[in-house]
């Protein structure tokens, strides 16, 4: 896992510009990402995304899709102005239905991110069965938290619920 920023930007063109060293499968995640965020914001904030830009920090020419939740969390995130917890960690794949999907090299993931920085990692549901057959002893002392929709996360990571944020806008 690493750090994903993001940046809406006013404008009259609707685009997301990603930097970084980011593979073909990557880019295109982040493009679902962004149109996920943006049905978000028009159905809970009654506002659509202009131009965003998502910079994949430190990135090594990375290639697979599972840094698309943490892309489309991070774009709701910067658009509500909440920063998110930064000893939190996020990976899983989306859907353009707003599904988690589940990620490959979940044990690689879920140790990387605790020996860097997370006390609390948000991961597919999908990747449950898979995480509860590694032994504890492999497994960080690090709360983990199982998402299946897009909604779910955003109420885990910002701790707001698509109802609450409405009520607020």
């Amino acid at each position: 896992m690493q750090p994903v920023e993001a940046r809406n930007i006013r404008s009259s063109f609707r685009e997301i510009k990603v930097t970084g060293m980011v593979g073909k499968v990557m880019s295109e995640s982040a493009d679902i990402a962004y149109e996920l965020a943006d049905s978000y914001a028009s159905q809970h904030l009654g506002r659509t995304l202009e131009a965003v830009t998502v910079n994949y920090t430190y990135s090594s020419h990375k290639g697979g899709d599972s840094a698309s939740l943490a892309t489309a969390l991070v774009i709701i995130s910067d658009l509500l102005s909440i920063c998110a917890d930064k000893s939190t960690a996020v990976t899983g794949a989306l859907s353009l239905k707003g599904m988690v999907l589940p990620v490959g090299c979940i044990l690689a993931k879920i140790s990387g991110a605790a020996n860097q920085w997370a006390v609390r990692i948000i991961l597919p549901e999908g990747n449950r069965k898979e995480v509860e057959c590694i032994p504890s002893q492999l497994l960080p002392d690090a709360e983990l938290v199982y998402v299946s929709t897009f909604d779910e996360a955003v109420e885990a990571l910002l701790h707001i619920s698509g109802l609450e944020v409405r009520k607020g806008a």
